[in-house]
């Protein structure tokens, strides 16, 4: 008889699934009201549409409890499924790495989402859950403990770059929203209404007058738009990656970091066959 270290349910986020069946249901209703195109028919079908959000989410309630996870001397219980019930053994010798991922969302729920990938064997490779967050750690640190995060590695560079880029992107978005400004203002300014007269007319050269007018305002508009959206994504990826940093307590490799969307993965250094480092030149910069 194997010892239980350590048991639970999943997180209530879990029964997500049966709630989006539910959603898909909601669409007949829907479909109904669209096809009577009346008020007396929208009523019924948002009360029926309710019926069936709180229906599917009863059964949910009821059916997790029946799902979880259970930790023993040996190997890593999981009860899942909904519907379709199914139990997976992974043996605790053969997990090469445990990832915790907590979007903001999850963060708001107070869950993290948990993978478990496997070194070796004829099973399943991989597993994903989703578990109340201190649960989550004290698996983490059952499974793949670290008893120290003495920091090897910590990218404070690539973070400079990425703030000095963001701030240099901000500024040169700023300098094209005038530039797009004044183009803009151009085209909307005196005359507008002289040259929308022309336009009707037909007169070819109004049009092209206009249209030289126009061409150009596009085209910093477009730059603008490619400045900004790039500027959201060093700034998301500067949030991503902030706070990261690669530590190493005995047979545990511990990766870690991000603000808004928190990541750590423990991967054990023994189930680790190869290693592929790559110095590009943006890197030596």
């Amino acid at each position: 008889m194997e010892n239980i270290r350590l048991k639970g349910h999943f997180h209530i986020v879990y029964i997500l699934k049966i709630i989006r069946y539910g959603l898909v249901l909601c669409l007949v209703p829907m479909v109904q009201a669209l096809l009577n195109f009346d008020l007396e028919s929208l009523y019924r079908a948002l009360r029926q549409d309710a019926f069936i959000l709180i229906a599917m989410a009863a059964l949910g309630a009821v059916l997790w409890r029946r799902v979880g996870f259970a930790l023993t001397d040996k190997a890593l219980v999981l009860d899942t499924g909904i519907l379709l019930r199914r139990r997976s053994r992974f043996a605790r010798r053969d997990i090469a790495v445990l990832g915790q991922d907590r979007p903001l969302w999850l963060r708001l729920a107070g869950a993290s989402r948990v993978t478990v990938y496997m070194a070796r064997g004829t099973g399943e490779n991989k597993a994903t859950f989703y578990l109340p967050r201190r649960q989550a750690a004290a698996l983490a640190e059952s499974l793949l403990p670290v008893d120290s995060e003495a920091v090897l590695f910590a990218p404070t560079r690539a973070e400079r770059v990425r703030l000095t880029m963001l701030s240099a992107n901000i500024a040169a978005t700023a300098a094209l929203v005038l530039v797009s400004l004044r183009q803009t203002r151009r085209i909307l300014g005196e005359g507008l209404e002289q040259k929308l007269n022309d336009l009707a007319l037909g007169q070819l050269a109004q049009v092209e007058r206009l249209l030289e007018l126009v061409l150009p305002a596009g085209v910093a508009w477009l730059v603008t738009l490619v400045f900004a959206l790039w500027g959201v994504a060093l700034f998301w990826s500067l949030l991503s990656t902030a706070g990261f940093r690669v530590c190493r307590s005995g047979g545990v490799i511990l990766a870690k970091g991000g603000h808004v969307n928190h990541t750590e993965r423990r991967i054990a250094a023994a189930a680790i066959s190869a290693c592929d480092v790559r110095l590009t030149p943006v890197g030596r910069l």
